[in-house]
This record gives C-alpha cells, structure tokens and sequence, in this order.
C-alpha cells in the first residue's frame, strides 16, 4: 500500500479521508493543518500529526504520496507547489461511483465526488475540485486550482482558466470562456465569456 498524508483538517479533509479508506491502494498516515493546536487530535482514528512545517520529515518516512484537501483556492495554491517542491507525489481521488471518459486527462492533486460525469476528451489541471453531482460536457478544458461546486452543469467546448470558481447550481452554456480568478454565483446560468477576477450572478448572469 501506498502511504499518504492529508493536508488539511477540516470537512474537505474528512471527505478525502472517507473516500480513500475503502481503497486498498493508500494507506493513511495521518494529517497536517496549518496549526499545531490540532496535533494529536484524532480524526476517524488517523491522527493529526501537526503543523505543515512537518512536511519534510514526513517524506522521510517512507511517506511519499499526498493529498491538499483545503478547499479555499489561495492556501490550496500554496500547498500544492508546495508538497511538488518537497518531493510528494500528489494523488488523484476518484469516487466509484463518477462516471468519467477514457480519454478524459487528469492532472494531479484533483478530487471527483460521487456522481459526477465527465464526457470525452475534457482536459482538467492540477488540484481542481469536482464536487458531487457535477456533469460536464465534451471538449471541455478546466485549468489547475478550479473549484466546481455541486450541481454544476457544464456544456461541451467550455473553458475555465486557472483558479476560477463555479457556484453551486451554475449552469455555463457551450463554448463559454470563465477567465481566471473569476467567480460565478450559484444557480447563475452563463451565456457570455466571463473576464479575469470579475463575479457573475443571476439568469442570465451578469456582473
């Protein structure tokens, strides 16, 4: 088995945790967070082993897969380079129960919730979160650090940029561009390019 460290311990922490402990590929060494309040603190019986200055004594020991689980986009950016830089090797957590394409490309670092379905030859970067019932179309390219919040539905020939950031519920038609950094609001059905560091909402969404 392949030993793994979380990074991070709260709820997107928790999840990770759930879905990798039926596998019978890794096995969970324990946590770190940005604290060392929490060090000892049990969470399922994996302990939290403390603050992330203990990354590179854990490479050591024989550790050398993990996993971000921090789901706010700039710290989760921070530590992703950061575990690279160590020497970690990220993993990709894929739920049973996705349905995703053959030729569909991950990058590293990227979680799939349950029920989720990615159609053919969509691209998708490093540390991106696909959250629960998510469907995306064909031909699709997600960039790294993008967060999809449950719900989303995403058309054929979409593109999201780097660190963008998709509501719950949000619906992007065919061919749309979501620039990085930018930010669309729940239930917000997008028709029209959306520019870099900007927030759309409504129907259709607007800035």
């Amino acid at each position: 088995m392949r030993n793994v460290v979380i990074l991070g311990t709260g709820a997107f922490a928790r999840e990770a945790l759930s879905f990798l402990q039926p596998s019978n590929e890794y096995r969970i060494i324990g946590f770190t967070d940005p604290s060392s309040i929490r060090k000892g603190i049990l969470i399922n019986d994996i302990p939290v082993l403390g603050d992330d200055n203990l990354l590179e004594r854990i490479i050591r020991q024989n550790v050398t897969y993990a996993f971000v689980a921090v789901s706010e986009i700039a710290t989760r950016k921070v530590l992703f380079r950061k575990i690279c830089d160590i020497g970690f090797k990220p993993i990709n957590i894929v739920h049973p129960s996705a349905v995703v394409a053959s030729d569909v490309s991950l990058g590293q670092g990227v979680v799939i919730y349950p029920n989720v379905t990615i159609n053919t030859n969509v691209n998708i970067g490093n540390s991106v979160i696909i959250n629960s019932n998510v469907s995306i179309g064909h031909d699709v390219e997600i960039g790294d650090f993008v967060n999809i919040n449950p719900g989303v539905d995403i058309a054929g020939k979409v593109k999201i940029e780097e660190s963008a950031f998709l509501g719950m519920g949000a619906s992007i038609l065919e061919n749309v561009v979501i620039r990085r950094m930018a930010i669309v609001g729940a239930a917000a059905l997008v028709r029209k390019d959306v520019l870099p560091e900007t927030t759309v909402v409504g129907v259709p969404a607007q800035e």
